[in-house]
């Protein structure tokens, strides 16, 4: 068992004196407790981390998928919004320009900011611009769409893996690693 002492340092009132410290509590974490734990928080964001990687696989590969479905019918993407092969390839450009962009702001805003609002703001705003690809009418709109798209998604992808990395400790027996 290993004790953990909490100290807080803060203000009480005018009259008490500023930053004095105040003893919260004392506890014993045992091993059991802490196994109890780690299973919840395994059950909660692994799961939610998982399926936001599913949707950003699912959203990179339609664009493709618009692509070519349908071109024999000429209701495929570059038809429907008159768009050459090269303002296609514009289009898909400027989501990987977008998300370099701005992957490192968003780091620094979830560090300032609450990760679960955070997180949740990203994936909002991220569905609904991908909504709003399906009304893209032109090669304008569509390019526009996905810089936004890149943006929102550069900060959930590096969010959950921030949340993953600042979450999750592995701990290693003596031979468990290879090298």
């Amino acid at each position: 068992m290993e004790k953990v002492s909490v100290v807080v340092t803060a203000p009480m009132n005018e009259d008490v004196e500023a930053n004095k410290e105040v003893r919260v509590f004392d506890y014993r974490i045992n091993e059991k407790e802490e196994k109890s734990l780690v299973r919840k928080q395994d059950l909660r964001i692994v799961p939610l981390a998982a399926s936001i990687y599913l949707l950003c696989y699912l959203d990179r590969s339609n664009i493709g998928n618009a692509k070519v479905l349908k071109a024999s019918t000429k209701n495929d993407l570059l038809t429907e919004t008159n768009m050459t092969s090269y303002q296609y390839n514009i289009a898909l450009m400027v989501f990987l320009i977008a998300y370099a962009l701005f992957e490192v702001p968003s780091n620094y805003l979830l560090k300032k900011l609450r990760p679960s609002r955070w997180i949740a703001l990203l994936m909002f705003s991220w569905g609904a611009i991908t909504i709003g690809l399906g009304a893209a009418q032109s090669h304008v709109s569509v390019t526009i769409v996905r810089f936004l798209l890149g943006i929102f998604e550069a900060g959930k992808e590096s969010s959950a893996e921030t949340l993953l990395g600042d979450h999750f400790t592995f701990k290693y027996k003596e031979g468990d690693c290879v090298y």
